[in-house]
Parts: structure tokens; C-alpha cells; sequence
């Protein structure tokens, strides 16, 4: 990176990550040489993602209102990975009609309705008998799994993140270890 590229990112860059997904890139290491981390906290659907989410009450980040569902979608560049974890940070709605209920569901929209789309992982968001406090979800990915559906979506490569109604999102957090 050129000295007036990384001048424009420092003094812009504030700017610049309000409005697009934070990426952070860390030094080599051995075997799997790069990690990227992505950090949202604005929406961007894949098109797979948009046309599930049209019926469905669709909310973006830190939408404190029940009963509407909460859909991002991640462009990832490379199709390999050695790992990944995904961390959702989410609170019960104020409102919350019933968020025992609500699951989270990551993969390819439509997450394999009517045969399409795939699912990595999915889970359910408060289980019965926990705190209906703020806290973090924390996804370690299969990255054989994760790494066959990217290769898979040529040209792009998107990880759709879907969770439902009574939970309020407000962040989304994406770490990846490839070659």
C-alpha cells in the first residue's frame, strides 16, 4: 500500500467504515497465511438473502421492534477456509413477543427451502431457562462446508446470516483464517 493510500485511509476511514464493513487483515502465519475479520454493522443482502427477507418483516441493525426478522449477508473473496467464526451480538426486542422461539440460521438463503440454499449452522437464540440479557453468539463454521458452498457461488461468494423476530441485532462479526 502506497504512503498517500494509507494517509487517506487514517484520516478517512472513520467515514469510510460507517458506511461499509470494517476488514482487518493480520500477518502470515504458517498453513493458513491470512485472517480476515469483518465487522457489520450495516446491512448488505445477497440477492438470494433480499428475496427471502421480502416477506418476512425485514429489520436491519439495532431494530429495537418485535416481530421482524433480521437478515445480512457477508461477500467473501476467497472460496477456501481453514476456519471461521461468527459472533452475533443480540438483545430481546422491547417489545419481545416470544424470544424462546427465535433461532439463528447461517449459510445460503434460502437455507434450504423448497431444495435451495444450504445451512452451515443454525441454533436457537435464547433457549429456554437462560438470561434474556444482551451477550454474544459465538458460531465456530464447518470450513469444509463453508469452503464447498463459497467455491460453489462463482461469481460471488456470499455467507447469508438470518435470525428471527424478537431480537434486536447489533453487530455481526466474521473471522476467517485461508491461504
Amino acid at each position: 500500500m502506497n504512503k498517500m493510500a494509507l494517509l487517506a485511509m487514517l484520516a478517512f476511514g472513520p467515514m469510510m467504515f460507517a458506511q461499509t464493513p470494517m476488514v482487518a487483515q493480520t500477518p502470515p502465519t504458517r498453513g493458513c497465511p491470512n485472517t480476515t475479520v469483518i465487522t457489520k454493522t450495516s446491512q448488505t443482502l445477497s440477492p438470494q438473502l433480499h428475496t427471502y427477507l421480502n416477506t418476512l418483516h425485514p429489520a436491519g441493525y439495532n431494530l429495537d421492534s418485535a416481530n421482524h426478522n433480521f437478515g445480512d449477508s457477508v461477500r467473501i473473496c476467497p472460496c477456501e477456509v481453514c476456519s471461521a467464526m461468527l459472533e452475533i451480538r443480540v438483545k430481546p426486542t422491547h417489545d419481545a413477543d416470544i424470544p424462546q422461539n427465535d433461532g439463528y440460521t447461517v449459510g445460503v438463503a434460502p437455507f434450504g427451502h423448497g431444495g435451495v440454499g444450504t445451512i452451515i449452522a443454525n441454533g436457537n437464540v435464547w433457549p429456554q431457562g437462560t438470561s434474556l440479557a444482551e451477550k454474544t453468539i459465538t458460531i465456530n463454521l464447518n470450513p469444509q462446508q463453508l469452503s464447498r458452498i463459497l467455491c460453489d457461488q462463482k461469481p460471488d461468494h456470499w455467507l447469508d446470516v438470518y435470525v428471527q423476530d424478537d431480537t434486536m441485532v447489533k453487530w455481526v462479526k466474521l473471522t476467517l483464517t485461508h491461504p
